[in-house]
């Protein structure tokens, strides 16, 4: 799922939809305060997050990169990747900048679990444990091994 903004050097003019699913927040409330976001950042990103955000906020000509985590009002906690970059006119000014922030926790997710597949080999099979303590494997390489 993925949400888009436009924002001036001034305020943010434009939220999509997304937002609110993304965010559990209303998308008027990111344009009353464009520090709505920030204030859901997670706890360990919220420090790099507070420098970023304006950052990119006034230096409109400049692209943004950022991954983060937010805990949402409903206490679920989400993976996002901000992307930003300028939109020029007819003369090549850049008075707007174009967000798009995009839900990568599902990703978050298998990347964990290939990291855990590979600092743990023993543990490589997905499933529950089975006999003895060993994984129940959800599949095989050679017919009837299993």
């Amino acid at each position: 799922m993925r949400f888009s903004s436009l924002l001036t050097w001034k305020k943010i003019v434009y939220v999509s939809p997304a937002y609110e699913r993304i965010s559990g927040m209303s998308c008027q409330s990111l344009l009353d305060n464009p520090h709505a976001l920030v204030e859901l950042v997670h706890p360990v990103d919220r420090k790099r997050m507070r420098t970023s955000f304006p950052q990119s906020f006034r230096n409109v000509n400049e692209a943004t990169n950022e991954e983060f985590r937010i805990i949402r009002l409903d206490g679920e906690m989400r993976w996002l990747w901000l992307q930003s970059y300028p939109v020029k006119d007819e003369a090549n000014n850049s008075p707007l900048k174009a967000t798009s922030i995009v839900d990568i926790t599902d990703r978050k997710k298998i990347e964990n679990k290939l990291r855990e597949r590979e600092t743990n080999p023993d543990r490589a099979f997905v499933g529950g444990a089975g006999a003895a303590g060993f994984p129940t494997p959800s599949f095989c390489w050679r017919q009837g091994a299993c």
